[in-house]
């Protein structure tokens, strides 16, 4: 697989933090004051919505106070929204550092950043973190 290619698609995704940001303003929301719940229907980056995020929650057993390691995490979208909804921890990975500087301004944005939602910039198949590190101290 050539990962530059990967990187490059991602880097001119339709789907990006502007696109997000300009929707938001046109909406009337004051960029501000913006709330995790805000984002929620802007920003889910993948196939299946929320519906599918909560869903696969539910079957990896996710609650309050777990951890969460999202591979390929892209803007964070999923990331803020279990940490909002079900109260855990949650540490995103993403190869592309241009959408992983997206969903850290984003998560900051709405308040989030920190202990409760980190972003990494890494590649899933070589994860940046020690073999007994815990990503989400």
């Amino acid at each position: 697989m050539n990962l530059t290619r990967v990187v490059d698609f991602y880097d001119r995704h339709p789907i990006n933090e502007g696109q997000i940001l300009d929707a938001l303003a046109r909406g009337g929301k004051d960029l501000a004051a913006l709330t995790p719940e805000d984002l929620f229907d802007l920003d889910q980056d993948h196939y299946g919505g929320l519906e599918a995020v909560e869903a696969l929650a539910r079957l990896g057993g996710v609650q309050r106070g777990s951890r969460v390691l999202d591979l390929c995490a892209g803007l964070g979208g999923p990331a803020r929204f279990l940490t909002s909804r079900m109260g855990c921890r949650v540490t995103g990975v993403d190869l592309t550092h241009s959408r992983c500087a997206s969903a850290m301004r984003l998560t900051r944005l709405v308040g989030m950043s920190g202990m409760v939602v980190v972003f990494v910039g890494g590649d899933a198949v070589r994860l940046p973190f020690g073999p007994a590190a815990s990503p989400s101290a």
